[in-house]
């Protein structure tokens, strides 16, 4: 980014031309790259603007010298005039004195947030000066007109010693056409122009008209004047009813939230149509008015599944996010509220991660570490945001929420119990409420009562009734409000109710209304009832989902100039609600069987064409953020069969959902694509087929399904074999080699590991690091700790030849963990050392912590537990605000050394912290670990009944996971636990130690030997083991530096061997 030289703007990025804040030519801007040569001379660049134009019409024809003299000073006064007032409202002026006409561009180049808005405001004051001069009749014979429009241009200094800001494209050409075609005194706007201003501008739609230079229409407004105040937000017009007692407990829990600070959960249950989004709605209405409180709401109702879509949601409306906001303006707009919030560099990242999808290729415990970036940062926002006021999340439609943000939750719930936070869930479901161990406020609505129903009878038919009739409705309908709107209107319709001279409503007949039967024919009793105009709207909005955006459907029915009234009176029916006010509203069905009724009735002919109209509206309206709706046009246009299309966007949809940790959704998606290239051959590159493979691959991995994953990776060493292509075969290669490796087919993954690393070549450099990684812990998992290492040396060596430093750092890792594990602690040390000087940056939080974490473990290993406790005290600080393993792994250990020292307050201070930082994100191998450090501690601390119960289910979990090294930690601690089997548990733990081959483990086993045999007074056999355990330690000692050898000899087992 550069800085303005003018007015000191510094978020000038590389392509601009002009600063966008002044509008001013950028002394320093490079060369802009186009498409055409003489306008690539230029050094413009492209935006959207707000463009005007004002013509001069002469109504009289004369050949008086005077007059015509006169007329050319009232023009030129006009004109002067005009650009002034232009200036005033920040647009650029240029006069075109041949044509007798002036332009007006707002966006351009100088940009504002409301520009529209500017250039109306302009507009209607270059009017009122020309009003005032006519009346005075100082403006000659001439008359003016204006035509507007919005849309992409291409903008610059064609002439470098001029101020002429030349402007050019189709942009233009239709603001000059409505200005020829507008009559004067009026002013006439395009569509695009409209929609920029429609919630405060008055208009007449004119029609569609053909205009020179396009061959397409072009919508026309009439504008008329602003909104005497801005289009608020249509409500329903049926009130809330017999929902006394649930409203006041909603009430309480809002009062509970305030006054003690804490978390509260409430759902809200009940069946369709029974008034769980009035009584949601209503509760907005209240605490929107009230400033003591926060207000969020978000819906989960989508016809595809979207990872994380309500807290995306949530984020948009708390970030002020456009949804036509670029890549670049997230970032902005992300950085300036995690500055302004005190949150850091990794909650930025954890934000980013849900808005902007990163389709480089990511696996393994890269996508854990996502996912956890993304949940410590939706906490840690919503930490900040609610110590300023309580907050309320209501989540609409939750029992339709991806499952992502269902552990999301969960994962929230109990990390902020002691916020004050009201979570209220609008279709809650069970799944979650077990998980939990908050108390769950449930408000079942059940039906209403008799009065209720004849208050409700009363305002829909807006009279009094008869008794009778209240009877028969409230009877029929069950007391559900949907049921009794529903059957109030089919009455009256077929005339089963009439009217007596004093206007009050009573039942002529009483028959049997089979619409009420089922669910589907209330709904289609409802749709049936709506007119044609507005059953049209209701088709097409049901096409493009259960949620649609205003301009999508404004434009699929653009000859529909009533558009808004429309929508108004579907929100007030009770037929669809207005989810969002913004620049581009979007409106939810109220009902999902309402939608899902709607769209089986279209014929499928009638449904692929508008399925094809909306995927390329969709196209074309988001193209700057077209991310946030891979899915919705993967489906949209497998419904209208463009399968090339839909596989695009099917493969783009899996690559986002997979970077999110998304694993389900993602391999949903990528199976999509490969059953539409089955089904319909050669619709799909080739390339494509391969990524989706590949993927998958990573994610049965994820999922555990290691035979699938070993099969797709088969398959695609195979076609890519076929295909000659290098790169992807050795990347199948990789991931069928790691696939027989987790099966133990051993033998099997050397050969493919070695096999792959012959024919890598040079240029590979990544994929030969992998290989060599692979191969190293093949080899580690084999018990060949020497092999191991030379191939994670090899790795090292070929990542940090190459400059990849991606790859270099877990090298390293490996490196330092494999001479821990050999005794080789001064070179995990260097290792370790070199890592934090040399490549991590001080912003990678992540990283530093792991490695401060290694290194605690290291000096942990030697005993010198002063600066252990300072590295894993360092880790902890890093992390603690994130929650990740690493946090949990060093509270922990900090507790150890707290129990060592008899710190009672210390360990349960660590102990409280881990427990709350344990959530539904621990795996196994972790939870295995979590038990056996419990273990120690606790038997440090002499409870050793609860030492039994976590040692146990560690060593369940770790036989589970044949993870050798906590088995080997449990019978270690088992022996002393029970010590009538503690020579079975010790000869367990010396077996595993010299499978490893760890001489720590193997030196540990044997002390613990000679110490039990020293026990039982059998002092032949302790003074073996012992012996043996000592010439074990003595070659660790060895290749000590003499700092830490002197911790070492300090260490309880080699002082107590020393001892016999």
């Amino acid at each position: 980014m550069g800085e303005c030289k003018f007015c000191g703007f510094a978020k000038i990025l590389e392509s601009y031309e002009f600063c966008p804040n002044c509008g001013a030519r950028l002394v320093y801007a490079k060369e802009t790259v186009m498409d055409s040569d003489h306008v690539k001379l230029w050094g413009g660049e492209s935006r959207i603007a707000t463009l005007f134009f004002v013509n001069f019409i002469n109504t009289e024809k004369t050949i008086d010298k005077s007059k015509i003299r006169q007329n050319a000073i009232y023009l030129a006064e006009a004109i002067d005039e005009f650009e002034n007032i232009i200036k005033k409202y920040d647009g650029t002026a240029n006069k075109i004195f041949p044509d007798n006409r002036i332009l007006a561009a707002f966006g351009i180049p100088k940009t504002h947030r409301d520009d529209p808005e500017r250039a109306m405001e302009c507009i209607f004051a270059i009017r009122d000066y020309y009003q005032n001069k006519v009346a005075k009749k100082e403006f000659g014979n001439w008359r003016i007109s204006f035509g507007v429009n919005t849309g992409w241009v291409f903008f610059g200094y064609v002439i470098e010693k001029l101020s002429y800001l030349t402007i050019i494209g189709d942009t233009v050409n239709v603001a000059a056409r409505l200005t020829q075609i507008c009559p004067p005194d009026e002013i006439y706007l395009s569509n695009p122009a409209y929609e920029g201003v429609s919630d405060i501008v008055e208009v007449d739609f004119i029609g569609e008209r053909m205009v020179k230079g396009r061959t397409e229409s072009v919508k026309i407004y009439k504008l008329k004047g602003f909104l005497k105040e801005k289009r608020k937000s249509v409500k329903s017009k049926f009130p809330l009813l017999g929902r006394e007692k649930e409203f006041e407990k909603l009430m309480n829990c809002v009062r509970t939230v305030n006054e003690t600070k804490t978390l509260k959960i409430c759902a809200i249950t009940g069946q369709m149509g029974i008034g769980k989004t009035r009584l949601k709605e209503e509760f907005i209405e209240l605490f929107k008015q009230d400033t003591n409180y926060q207000i969020f709401e978000s819906y989960c109702a989508v016809e595809i599944h979207t990872s994380y879509y309500p807290f995306k949601l949530f984020l948009r409306e708390l970030l002020d996010l456009n949804e036509f906001d670029d890549s670049k303006k997230i970032n902005d707009k992300i950085d300036k509220f995690v500055l302004s919030n005190n949150l850091t560099l990794q909650d930025a990242q954890g934000i980013r991660h849900l808005f902007i999808t990163d389709m480089r290729r990511v696996w393994g415990e890269k996508l854990q570490k996502i996912q956890e970036e993304i949940f410590s940062a939706v906490r840690n926002v919503l930490r900040v945001i609610c110590e300023k006021k309580p907050l309320i999340l209501i989540f609409e439609e939750f029992n339709r929420a991806d499952n992502l943000s269902k552990m999301l939750v969960n994962y929230l719930i109990s990390e902020l119990s002691d916020y004050p936070i009201f979570l209220l869930m609008v279709n809650f479901i069970d799944d979650i409420s077990g998980r939990i161990n908050l108390p769950l406020e449930v408000i079942n609505l059940t039906p209403l009562s008799f009065d209720a129903v004849k208050d409700l009878i009363k305002f829909v038919l807006n009279c009094d009734v008869d008794e009778k009739l209240v009877e028969f409705i409230a009877h029929t309908s069950g007391g559900n409000p949907l049921f009794v709107i529903e059957t109030i209107r089919n009455v009256k319709r077929s005339q089963m109710i009439r009217q007596d001279k004093e206007g009050k409503w009573y039942l002529e007949k009483e028959r049997r209304l089979p619409f009420l039967d089922d669910l589907y024919g209330v709904v289609m009793s409802g749709i049936d009832a709506l007119s044609s105009a507005h059953r049209l709207l209701i088709d097409y909005a049901a096409v493009i989902g259960y949620s649609f955006p205003r301009k999508i459907i404004a434009n699929l029915l653009s000859n529909i100039p009533d558009i808004e009234q429309r929508l108004d009176y579907l929100i007030k029916e009770d037929y669809i609600i207005q989810f969002r006010d913004s620049e581009d509203p979007v409106y939810i069905f109220r009902h999902n069987l309402l939608r899902d009724a709607v769209y089986t009735t279209l014929p499928l002919k009638k449904r692929k064409e508008i399925h094809k109209r909306v995927a390329e509206l969709l196209e074309n309206t988001y193209a700057n953020c077209l991310s946030e709706y891979y899915e919705t046009l993967a489906q949209q246009f497998l419904s209208c069969e463009m399968y090339e299309k839909a596989a695009h966007y099917f493969k783009l949809s899996g690559d986002k959902a997979k970077t999110l940790y998304s694993i389900e959704p993602a391999m949903n998606y990528y199976n999509t694509v490969l059953r539409i290239e089955d089904e319909h051959p050669g619709v799909t590159d080739a390339e494509k087929i391969i990524e989706c493979q590949l993927n998958l691959s990573d994610l049965y991995e994820l999922k555990g399904d290691i035979q699938r994953m070993k099969t797709i990776a088969e398959q695609g060493k195979e076609n890519t074999h076929k295909l000659n292509l290098l790169r992807w075969n050795l990347l199948f290669t990789e991931r069928l080699a790691f696939a027989c490796y987790l099966l133990n087919e051993f033998t099997k993954a050397e050969e493919l590991y070695i096999g792959a690393i012959e024919i890598c070549n040079g240029q590979m450099a990544d994929i030969l690091t992998i290989l060599y990684t692979g191969l190293g812990k093949l080899y580690q998992a084999k018990n060949e700790p020497e092999k191991s290492l030379l191939n994670y040396n090899l790795a090292w060596i070929t990542a940090r030849n190459n400059d990849y430093k991606e790859g270099e750092l877990p090298c390293l890792l490996n490196l330092s963990r494999m001479h821990q594990n050999l005794g080789n602690y001064e070179l995990g040390f260097e290792y370790l050392n070199y890592a934090l000087s040399d490549l991590v940056k001080h912003n990678e939080i992540l990283n530093l912590a792991e490695i401060r974490y290694l290194i605690g473990e290291n000096y942990y290993q030697v005993g010198n537990i002063e600066n252990a406790k300072h590295n894993f005290q360092e880790a902890f600080n890093l992390t603690e605000h994130i929650g990740t393993e690493i946090t949990l792994k060093s509270a922990l250990n900090l507790a150890l050394i707290e129990s060592i020292d008899k710190n009672q307050n210390g360990v349960e201070h660590y102990l409280n912290l881990v427990d709350k930082k344990i959530s539904l994100l621990v795996r196994d191998n972790l939870l295995a670990e979590i038990n056996l450090k419990k273990s120690f501690i606790l038997i440090n601390m002499e409870q050793i009944e609860k030492a039994r119960e976590f040692v146990n289910n560690a060593l369940k979990l770790a036989t589970k996971l044949n993870n050798k090294e906590i088995e080997f930690a449990c019978y270690i601690l088992l022996s002393d636990i029970e010590e009538e089997k503690g020579i079975d548990y010790l000869r367990n733990a010396l077996n595993i130690s010299e499978t490893l081959k760890y001489p720590p483990l193997i030196g540990q086993a044997l002390y613990k030997l000679a110490l039990f045999y020293y026990n039982h007074k059998e002092i032949d056999q302790a003074h073996y083991y012992g012996r043996k355990a000592l010439y074990v330690l003595d070659d660790i000692k060895a290749r000590l530096n003499s700092e830490n050898r002197a911790y070492f000899i300090k260490r309880k087992e080699y002082s107590s061997l020393l001892e016999f």
